[in-house]
């Protein structure tokens, strides 16, 4: 199985052999397959995104995003109305195509974000995505301020505010790694390993 996501001590795996979603408590042992015959729930790990919330009615959601032949589909799987629904992504936005590597989804203050990265790995190809769990709404924020031929981002929950680490340059080359923290959607340059 291929662990994609976790909160408060449930993990949502998808299962090899089938592909099948299914959230599961390791502690009582209890597990619940999400797969149905609308083709929902099943997930691809080389092109689909996920993330685990709880909305504002403290109900536990999984946000599925599903790229298949060029087109993307979002659902959200509620886990009290044991249910799929759909959810529209932003418009005109290039992020269907497989050129585009998505990140597993960071929990931070009422959003599950995303760094999504075109294959070149180049910053102008870099953004962040931000699904607005309560609204159940997306929007796009800018990447760090950085410019370099090689880049990457990983995204952390500190204290509850969003934090990246962006390493920049090549492994055979001098790398250098920044902290970055987002505050009123621009990102502030902190600390440099």
């Amino acid at each position: 199985m291929f662990f994609l996501a976790s909160l408060d001590g449930m993990l949502c795996v998808s299962l090899q052999n089938t592909c099948e979603l299914v959230v599961w408590n390791p502690l009582t042992t209890k597990f619940k397959k999400l797969a149905n015959s609308n083709s929902q729930g099943f997930y691809k790990v080389d092109s689909d995104a996920l993330g685990f919330f709880v909305d504002s009615s403290d109900n536990y959601n999984i946000l599925h995003i599903k790229r298949r032949r060029g087109t993307m589909t979002v659902y959200i799987y509620s886990m009290e109305l044991n249910s799929w629904s759909t959810v529209r992504f932003l418009k005109h936005c290039p992020y269907h195509h497989y050129t585009y590597l998505w990140s597993p989804a960071t929990l931070c203050g009422g959003g599950l974000y995303f760094v999504v990265t075109q294959c070149h790995g180049r910053s102008d190809g870099l953004t962040v995505i931000r699904f607005d769990v309560n609204s159940k709404s997306f929007s796009e924020l800018c990447f760090p301020n950085v410019y370099d031929d090689e880049v990457s981002g990983s995204l952390v929950n500190i204290n509850e505010e969003l934090h990246m680490y962006v390493c920049i340059g090549n492994y055979d080359y001098r790398r250098e790694i920044v902290l970055w923290r987002l505050k009123n959607k621009s990102w502030m340059k902190g600390h440099v390993l």
